[in-house]
């Protein structure tokens, strides 16, 4: 090697990162039910809010590490924590046809409406837009 190559490896050993450390850095980023219902960041004014955001948090806890990571994704953009908190908005108004879950990937903020009545709804009908494959994202 060349005199100025090795001097610039040396300026550069301070900024480098250990191997472990790295390894340390991927974990604290792989998603978890206990740290995502962490993130969530609300306040529940009524039963309603108080039922729906206790079926929110009861899926994060019940699914899978692949549905974890595409949660992660539908809510940030991202199948990492590459966030530090999920705000979440209830929206009385969305019924019937219309009652989905809606992300802002830019803010990490949910939608979230308070029209579902039971868990299992609730459950099957968010599965579904997960597992759907295909999400539209669009800029307003």
């Amino acid at each position: 090697m060349y005199p100025l190559h090795i001097m610039r490896l040396e300026r550069l050993r301070p900024h480098l990162i250990s191997p472990s450390h790295t390894m340390e850095i991927i974990d604290r980023l792989r998603p978890s039910s206990r740290a995502i219902c962490e993130m969530i960041q609300t306040e529940a004014t009524n039963g309603d809010e108080e039922r729906v955001l206790g079926y929110l948090r009861r899926f994060i806890r019940e699914i899978n590490i692949d549905l974890l990571r595409l949660f992660c994704r539908f809510v940030s953009g991202s199948d990492n924590l590459s966030f530090a908190t999920i705000n979440v908005n209830f929206v009385p108004h969305l019924r019937g046809l219309a009652r989905r879950i809606v992300a802002h990937t830019c803010s990490q903020t949910l939608d979230l409406p308070t029209s579902y009545t039971t868990y299992n709804t609730f459950a099957a009908e968010t599965r579904a837009i997960l597992q759907a494959g295909h999400w539209e994202m669009d800029f307003v």
